[in-house]
């Protein structure tokens, strides 16, 4: 195994950057509250570093701009797809949306949003605030 791992560390060391960046950040970014510009923000300049890290290891595959540009597509499809995935079971845990509902309840004169469970699950497909419609 050792030596396995000395003939190709860029796959040993690849792996774990591989599952950060695809899966570890992209949940991070949704649970935080991020928008979907900002994954497009940060899936653009991760397949921008893979793909110049990939050139820089490996110039004998790329001779010229049109091949890593072509992998750099490549690169970012493979990120953003898992990626992408992630990105949204994050939002789904996102608690930010919660708090900033609660506070424009208070500022409104009204009492906090519900938390009941109807409540919670109308939020996930009415973004408006439980204490708009209440008297």
């Amino acid at each position: 195994m050792q030596r396995w791992m000395l003939r190709e560390p860029a796959l040993c060391l690849g792996a774990p950057v591989y599952l950060c960046a695809g899966f570890l950040f992209p949940l991070h970014l949704g649970w935080s509250g991020a928008s979907y510009a900002m994954l497009a923000g940060y899936l653009a300049l991760a397949g921008a570093l893979f793909t110049a890290a990939d050139a820089i290891t490996q110039r004998g595959f790329y001779r010229r701009w049109q091949e890593i540009c072509a992998q750099s597509v490549l690169t970012v499809l493979t990120i953003s797809l898992p990626a992408l995935l992630l990105f949204s079971i994050g939002q789904v845990f996102d608690q930010s949306e919660e708090g900033m509902e609660d506070e424009l309840c208070e500022l409104s004169g009204y009492p906090g949003g519900s938390d009941a469970l109807t409540a919670e699950v109308d939020d996930a497909v009415d973004p408006t605030p439980d204490c708009i419609g209440e008297p």
